[in-house]
């Protein structure tokens, strides 16, 4: 029985991809220790290297072959083919419901060679067609799975495997859907992995409990358990009460912060407001939610109306 051995690996903010250079290269097919460490092969580096991935794939691709005219049965399928494929079909799924299907390896049409192909919103591309973003995500998914299947390629499901990945920045070019869906899907795609992030998105943190948070502020480490829970808060939220950034443009929050004085009722200046809301909405839409709140309290205050709530 072979023992698992842990998947690490680091990336990091300046990270790069590597999806043009292919380069394959032979390895004895029995699991050694020599293949088993190139799930360690450049864990740090700023690239990642998917000709290494191409590489390992294209291998297996034609030791499936060679055993389907050996055991005389055109549909067997080797499982670490299988695995890397339904693991990674589901880590597309789940980040963008169906957008991208049919993850494989194919002829280029622009190159000689084989390449990484996908379907995009059901159109073939090679992997390079795809966006900084796309690119990113999918190759980091996929170096992830890779070096699972050459460490523990005799596990019944090496993605399975246990291991630890750090992740800088992890919105780094992705679209705002995908960094709302991406740990999730990570997650799922590797339930044994502890991913350890960083992030400055408030998609990805309003996707967390507050008991897996811990904030950095000026060198100072706060632990999510003393926070307000953030799970499903609206990122607007995030943005202004736990990062402190103001969610609109300086000028329109003072001017809305004036309006606001004018109401004061120690201080009711109604037709100021009215005067400061009417040129506010020259500049922003004029149904904006707040504008439209500060007009109902000018008009209950000119009617002398009064608000009650019951509890």
């Amino acid at each position: 029985q072979q023992e698992s051995i842990p998947i690490l690996t680091y990336q990091q903010t300046n990270r790069s991809i590597n999806a043009e250079a292919i380069k394959s290269y032979s390895v004895d097919i029995s699991v050694n220790k020599r293949e088993r460490l190139n799930a360690y092969k450049n864990i740090f580096s700023e690239q990642i290297e998917l000709a290494d991935v191409v590489g390992w794939y294209v291998q297996q691709i034609n030791l499936q072959n060679a055993l389907k005219v050996e055991k005389g049965d055109m549909n067997y399928e080797l499982s670490s083919i299988r695995n890397l494929l339904l693991g990674i079909n589901k880590f597309l799924n789940v980040l963008s419901s169906n957008e991208f299907s049919d993850f494989g390896i194919e002829q280029s049409t622009y190159s000689s060679g084989q390449v990484l192909t996908i379907k995009k919103k059901n159109k073939s591309l090679e992997f390079i067609q795809l966006s900084a973003g796309e690119k990113m995500l999918i190759g980091l998914a996929l170096d992830i799975a890779y070096r699972m299947s050459v460490g523990n390629s005799k596990n019944e499901n090496p993605l399975l495997s246990e291991g630890i990945v750090l992740i800088d920045e992890l919105e780094l070019h992705l679209h705002p859907k995908w960094q709302a869906n991406v740990l999730d899907a990570l997650h799922q795609t590797f339930p044994n992995i502890q991913f350890i992030v960083t992030t400055h998105s408030p998609l990805v943190i309003n996707n967390l409990k507050k008991e897996q948070l811990v904030l950095i502020d000026n060198a100072k480490i706060l632990q999510g358990d003393k926070i307000a829970e953030v799970y499903g808060k609206d990122a607007g939220w995030i943005i202004e009460y736990l990062m402190g950034v103001p969610t609109r443009p300086k000028e329109i929050e003072e001017r809305i912060a004036k309006i606001w004085g004018y109401l004061d009722d120690d201080n009711l200046e109604v037709e100021k407001a009215k005067k400061e809301l009417a040129e506010l909405r020259q500049i922003i839409d004029p149904n904006d939610s707040e504008l439209l709140e500060l007009d109902t309290v000018i008009t209950l205050e000119e009617t002398g109306d009064e608000i009650f709530s019951q509890g």
